[in-house]
Parts: structure tokens; sequence; C-alpha cells
């Protein structure tokens, strides 16, 4: 049930919030399509993040950002280009990695 919700919220805001911020995230569960996952910790402006994105449809990308405004023009950029395969996330790019992202959920 939480999975679900989870999901919808994400399909409604490229941006989110996670359940928990001291369980491991189903990051599969934040994309309406199950593909391959890839998570660019630190993803600044979203230039990169927002093109790689677009041009790789067949792969959901998590980008990881700390600085709020940053992650803002991730959002703008990715909702301007239509990307249903992008997800950004405000937290400590370590603690991120050490403590939320399960292992060996991610391609690259």
């Amino acid at each position: 049930m939480e999975t679900q919700r989870v999901a919808d919220a994400a399909q409604q805001a490229i941006i989110f919030r996670p359940p928990s911020y001291i369980e491991r995230l189903d990051v599969h569960a934040l994309f309406a399509r199950p593909q391959p996952l890839e998570v660019e910790l630190g993803a600044g402006d979203g230039s990169f993040f927002v093109q790689w994105a677009a041009l790789n449809p067949e792969v959901n990308f998590l980008g990881v950002e700390r600085l709020l405004g940053r992650l803002r023009k991730v959002g703008k950029k990715s909702k301007r280009a239509g990307l249903a395969n992008a997800r950004g996330l405000r937290l400590e790019a370590s603690y991120f990695a050490e403590y939320l992202l399960p292992p060996s959920s991610v391609a690259a």
C-alpha cells in the first residue's frame, strides 16, 4: 500500500520526499515503468542529468542534490522536457548512498 502511494506521488512530482529517512527506499516504485536505474549523485543544475535522461528513455534516472535551488532547476528542466523517467531527491549524497539506496538496485 505504501509503495503504491509513493509511486502515485512520484508520477505527479519529479522532486519527491522519501517515505522514511531511516529505511531503504524502494527506488523502483518511484517510476511508472520498471527499468534499469541510474543515479547521479550531485545533479547540479540538471543540465547533464536532463539531457542524459532524454536520450535514454529506456532507463530511469534519480538525481540526488542537497541544494534546494539546484534541485528546483532539475525539476523545472525535467518537466519542460516531459521526462517520465527522471526524479530528484534533496539529500546529502553520502547519506543516501549509505542508508537509503538498496544494495544492487542501480545499474550505473
